[in-house]
């Protein structure tokens, strides 16, 4: 299943940065746990997390409403 809102990226100051706009896809799988290893300069991080962590991860309002 995937699913893609469209919001905001949060600026710097921690505003809306209303002149652009992101889409998120969020996958819901199972998987045997591998190491991860992104390969994305702007995007260095990924890790595998339980369903029920995601929302503690998330920070913008909007997409932790999603």
């Amino acid at each position: 299943m995937a699913v893609t809102p469209a919001t905001h990226p949060i600026g710097f100051d921690g505003k809306d940065k209303v002149e652009e706009l992101k889409h998120i896809t969020m996958y819901l799988l199972q998987a045997e746990e591998e190491p991860l290893n992104p390969n994305d300069p702007n995007n260095p991080e990924a890790r595998w997390v339980e369903p029920g962590e995601v929302t503690e991860l998330i920070t913008h309002a909007k997409d932790k409403e999603f």
